[in-house]
């Protein structure tokens, strides 16, 4: 399979927390996965971009059912 991005990032909304989950390739075949929840305040999803960065994470997706999405 093509990788297209080696390092991904996904969101999961709800009500107080956001579950951000980010996946690397490795050269060996690896995927290791780090999770990390963020609140949903302005505040703590500015504090939240810097640990996307860091990893270099050009593309993230973002999941949620119901209204939980739409502050975000």
């Amino acid at each position: 399979m093509h990788v297209l991005y080696p390092v991904c990032g996904g969101i999961d909304g709800h009500a107080a927390p956001l579950t951000a989950c980010l996946r690397r390739v490795r050269d060996d075949g690896q995927m290791p996965t780090e999770l990390v929840d963020c609140g949903t305040t302005y505040r703590a999803r500015i504090a939240f971009r810097p640990w996307v960065q860091a990893h270099q994470c050009p593309v993230v997706a973002m999941e949620s059912t119901g209204v939980y999405g739409k502050p975000v």
